[in-house]
């Protein structure tokens, strides 16, 4: 599924700027605490709300604006934490030409925010937690190990460089860059297939993560011996990661039928512990 961005939705080009320096910096600073509330409902929306609180204090100064612009990212984010910066400058950027321009339709922030945030965390996942990560942490204990204190230090240094740079310069290049791309790629033509693109690779991600993040066994088996034979073993052989697939579809309805989350999180914790019960059987 794509989410279309009209061409009106859009902020048109406007030369008075409100957003200075010092604001952004503000942003930054807020930004190092995307994980710090994150919950298992919409997991970095608070904080999310959290890092721009000052901007759109400064543009919104009826209540009844700021009440609407506070509640409109309270809806579900995730990213990864790193370049959430790149996000929170396009939408810092969005909300000022929002808040000068009556005539635009407020949906396409999030819009913006939705189709962003899955091949950003697809990117940033790879890159901090799947190289970086590996190659600090390749770095640390080997000097560690050998009774080294540069070890650690170095650990340090290696992720949190990089990963401080990105993110100060991404708050900056998420302002400054974040509208008038959006505009140049809608005039071009080319919004429909960015967005149908992003969603594309979005969901390539969230794939990725169900298959390598959801671990279900089936401690059942049949026979005795070398004849012993495993469900697992035949759920595998059909399709690789067959269960990890169909959990996340049931959860996937149930959320789509407006089952409570934790309604969810509590039937699944009693199906593991009776699976577990079963288990020693």
């Amino acid at each position: 599924m794509t989410t279309k961005i009209s061409e009106e939705c859009l902020p048109q080009e406007q030369s008075e700027q409100q957003i200075n320096a010092r604001d952004l910096r503000r942003v930054f600073w807020r930004s190092f605490q995307m994980e710090f509330s994150w919950n298992y409902e919409r997991q970095m929306n608070l904080a999310f709300v959290y890092a721009l609180i000052p901007v759109l204090k400064k543009l919104y100064p009826q209540k009844e604006d700021l009440k609407n612009a506070l509640k409109r990212h309270l809806v579900f984010f995730n990213t990864t934490p790193h370049i959430v910066t790149l996000l929170l400058g396009i939408t810092t950027a969005m909300e000022e030409k929002n808040s000068q321009q009556k005539a635009m339709d407020d949906g396409a922030i999030e819009n913006v925010k939705a189709s962003l945030m899955g091949p950003l965390a697809g990117l940033g996942d790879s890159f901090f937690w799947g190289t970086l990560r590996l190659i600090a942490t390749g770095i640390g204990t080997s000097l560690a190990l050998k009774g080294n204190i540069l070890g650690p230090i170095l650990f340090l240094l290696v992720f949190n460089v990089p990963h401080l740079l990105v993110r100060w310069f991404f708050t900056r290049w998420g302002y400054v860059l974040g509208t008038g791309v959006l505009q140049r790629i809608q005039r071009s033509g080319m919004m429909e297939n960015v967005t149908y693109g992003a969603s594309i690779i979005g969901l390539m991600v969230v794939g990725a993560m169900a298959a390598s993040m959801i671990d279900i066994t089936i401690p059942i088996a049949f026979g005795t011996g070398e004849a012993k034979t495993n469900v697992q073993d035949i759920l595998n052989d059909i399709m690789p990661c067959l269960l990890p697939l169909v959990s996340f579809g049931i959860v996937y309805w149930l959320l789509g039928r407006k089952v409570k989350p934790l309604t969810i999180i509590g039937g699944m914790a009693l199906v593991g512990i009776l699976g577990s019960w079963i288990g020693l059987f």
